[in-house]
């Protein structure tokens, strides 16, 4: 058995109503875990999660102590911290009209753009910026 801390973002904190939650796993591993989830949450969690032939839905992300999972059946351990998170998007065409002089205020209006949620929380992850225009 293990103790995993679990960290809920975007989607799945819409789901589980929760930020955090510490889970008791009899199977430690990533595919056990998304069971106890399923079993506390519902079905919802794994239908956001994975899509028909069990992979990893598009724009879906899984990290295990900071790093992208390998696999549903990446082993677990005692403490270990799992992240769950899905991009998000928003917006419509991009306006002159808004400030775009600092990266952080780089704004559309009605276009989309992508993000990850949590960041902070996941200090393995490195992020690049990308201009589609």
């Amino acid at each position: 058995m293990a103790e995993v801390r679990v960290r809920f973002y975007g989607s799945f904190r819409n789901i589980t109503g929760k930020e955090m939650d510490s889970i008791q796993l009899d199977q430690a591993t990533l595919e056990g875990l998304v069971q106890a989830i399923e079993t506390a949450y519902g079905q919802g969690f794994t239908q956001v999660l994975r899509d028909p032939q069990q992979k990893l839905s598009p724009g879906m992300m899984v990290l295990v102590n900071g790093k992208q999972f390998t696999g549903w059946q990446t082993l677990l351990s005692e403490g270990d911290d799992v992240t769950f998170m899905s991009a998000i998007a928003g917006g419509g065409p991009p306006s002159e009209a808004l400030p775009t002089d600092t990266p952080h205020r780089k704004a559309t209006r009605g276009g989309l753009s992508y993000g990850l949620v949590g960041v902070a929380a996941c200090p393995g992850i490195r992020l690049h910026r990308y201009n589609l225009r």
